[in-house]
């Protein structure tokens, strides 16, 4: 498989599927992300420190359609964060 890859964790609600794909957060602040991987329930994404990404904060984030033409805005909770450096991993569940 190339462009996709299932991760099937015991532990998980739902089966990821790896996808590194530039999106950008709009709610609680606008910054550029990067999905790391996607489920049915939830996302994980990297993304540059901010105090406004908090656990238990709403967050929305913009998925533009591969042909740039539409997108999505998905929005959801964070339920985990974890900083590297300058960095934020974040993990969402979706609503």
């Amino acid at each position: 498989m190339d462009e996709m890859e299932f991760n099937f964790e015991e532990n998980r609600r739902a089966n990821r599927i790896i996808w590194n794909r530039p999106v950008r957060i709009i709610n609680p602040i606008q910054l550029p992300a990067l999905i790391l991987n996607v489920s049915a329930v939830g996302m994980l994404l990297n993304t540059h420190f901010d105090e406004s990404l908090a656990v238990g904060k709403e967050i929305e984030v913009v998925i533009p359609h591969a042909t740039g033409k539409d997108i999505i805005t998905v929005k959801g909770t964070i339920v985990r964060i974890k900083q590297f450096q300058d960095k934020l991993q974040i993990a969402v569940d979706i609503k």
